[in-house]
């Protein structure tokens, strides 16, 4: 019945099914019924029906013991008799389920725990592998191997893994890769220490044991007011902030960086060119930055340098703090606002528009940051935190004589009078801060990267030299870009005389100007189409 052989091959004992009649002729009738039913059903999972003449047969279940292969009558229910045509009889319906090689009759129960189907299913797996397999051990002789979760390359040696990790882009199980190599990466190429934190930071005890031995000390400069023997007041949107004599009207949260919030407010009592500043709320306490900021303006006064002669004017492209408030907890810098945001802010408004602007403006601002580092260099300080959200943009490239970039940031900057002692590089306790001019070129290439793709700068490796991911466009200057991030990525040393001239890279993007027309005239539509967005948004923000 339905695919299954009631024989001796799997059960011993037998079920019949008995039909009691009263009429010869009824009694032939439902043989007749019961083989074209026998005839019909060929799959075992299904239920048999009985004709629409006859009654309803129930369907009973029951369960094999394992103990033995003959089924207990006490688990047949019969249904209670009933005439047909003056006959009666009596129906049993049995369904077999086939599992593994077997078949069962499964008997119908309220409780769920009385049929385990896992175990069933284990043992007959169990039953079903020969008793006389046995797996003889054998020796793997495999090299071990170390396999890429994210692309699948297998390496011999878990350094090389190591090193390929930083190589991907996406977010894998190595969540802290997620944009390859960092600048930490590129400063520790040139180190011999292993290093595991941020090679130039370092703690504000160890920025004061330096500046002890500056003289003078910088609160000795002009604009700093000593206010240790007070905790810092809290800072937010709308408060008029009133610190010694001067007064500041605080307007809006600018943004947040590792260790300092910014606020745009309106210096009541400052400098009628300087009353539209900015606060730099900064914890813990650290002059730092109070120092390099002096430091970069006194030292521009008296640098010669052939940028200098240009017409371009150079000496606001560096910020300039005229107030510093320190506290015992905390330090608030005020320097000025510049409305128009950051370079990356300037990225995301183009991103977007006409792709003809893109390598234009990226070549003009790219030619200036070259320029800013250049003298920043020249006068022995190092950066060494060098992104698009650390240029500020003070008006529309290309539109002013003086320059449209402004580098803020200073708080992990390095001057060299001071660490190298003019000889050497001063080693500090923490053993890692590295104090040389190619912290900065990794920085160089990542703006010139987002300037031209609208994203942080991702790199991977090629033949042992570092190279960025991406397509460059068709009409770009594919070869020149191809060597300027392949220069400023892969530096000969760490010493100045070992890395690539940031003036002849300025002088070498500038002279594309004067050679490609499709340059100049894209340079006039990006300037054309950045005055618009700005207008645009500041109309939008003043709704």
């Amino acid at each position: 019945m339905g695919g299954a052989q009631l024989d001796s091959n799997w059960m011993d004992g037998e079920i019949s099914l008995t039909e009691k009649s009263s009429d010869q002729k009824g009694k032939q009738f439902e043989d007749k019924k019961e083989n074209e039913m026998l005839s019909k059903s060929s799959d075992p999972y299904q239920w048999e029906d009985d004709s629409s003449n006859s009654l309803d047969s129930s369907v009973l279940q029951t369960s094999m013991d394992e103990s033995s292969n003959s089924l207990n009558p006490s688990h047949f229910h019969s249904p209670e008799p009933s005439s047909f045509s003056g006959t009666k009889k009596e129906r049993l319906v049995i369904k077999f389920r086939r599992i593994s090689q077997k078949y069962y009759v499964v008997e119908e129960t309220n409780d769920s725990s009385y049929l385990n189907y896992s175990s069933i299913r284990t043992r007959f797996d169990e039953y079903d592998l020969p008793n006389n397999f046995s797996k003889t051990p054998t020796k793997n002789n495999n090299p071990k191997v170390h396999r890429c979760k994210t692309c699948r390359k297998v390496f011999n040696k878990i350094s090389s893994l190591q090193t390929h990790r930083k190589t991907h882009t996406t977010a894998g199980f190595d969540k802290s890769r997620s944009r390859g190599f960092s600048a930490a990466d590129f400063a520790k190429r040139f180190s011999n220490d292993k290093i595991s934190k941020d090679p130039n930071l370092l703690k504000p005890s160890e920025y004061e044991a330096i500046l002890s031995k500056v003289s003078p000390h910088p609160s000795s400069y002009d604009g700093y007011v000593d206010l240790t023997d007070s905790h810092m007041p809290y800072v937010k949107p709308g408060q008029n902030l009133a610190i010694g004599d001067d007064v500041f009207q605080v307007s809006d949260f600018v943004g947040e960086g590792g260790f300092a919030k910014v606020f745009s407010a309106n210096w009541d009592t400052g400098p009628q060119a300087e009353r539209d500043a900015v606060l730099k709320v900064q914890m813990p306490a650290n002059d730092w930055e109070w120092y390099c900021l002096n430091q970069v303006h006194t030292r521009f006064a008296s640098l010669s340098h052939p940028l200098k002669q240009e017409e371009t004017l150079w000496q606001g492209g560096f910020m300039s703090t005229p107030r510093c408030f320190t506290y015992r907890d905390g330090n608030i810098l005020v320097t000025q606002h510049q409305r128009m945001g950051t370079l990356l802010d300037l990225v995301n408004l183009t991103k977007n528009a006409d792709k003809q602007i893109i390598e234009p403006i990226a070549i003009y601002l790219t030619a200036e940051l070259l320029g800013l580092l250049e003298i920043l260099h020249s006068m022995k300080i190092v950066h060494a935190d060098i992104k698009p959200d650390n240029f500020l943009i003070r008006h529309t490239p290309s539109t002013r004589v003086e320059s449209s970039l402004q580098l803020i940031d200073f708080g992990k900057a390095i001057d060299l009078v001071l660490e190298s002692d003019q000889t050497s590089e001063t080693e500090t306790s923490s053993g890692g801060r590295q104090g040389k001019y190619h912290l900065d070129y990794f920085g160089i290439a990542g703006s010139a990267y987002c300037l031209l793709f609208g994203k942080y700068i991702e790199v991977s490796t090629a033949k042992n030299r570092w190279v960025v991911k991406g397509q460059f466009k068709r009409w770009w200057q594919v070869k020149m870009w191809t060597q300027f991030f392949d220069d400023m990525l892969n530096p000969k040393g760490e010493e100045k005389e070992c890395l690539p001239s940031l003036l002849k890279w300025r002088q070498r993007l500038l002279n594309l100007f004067t050679e490609s027309d499709e340059l100049r005239i894209g340079l006039t539509r990006a300037r054309e189409t950045i005055e618009m967005k700005y207008l645009e948004k500041w109309r939008r923000c003043a709704l």
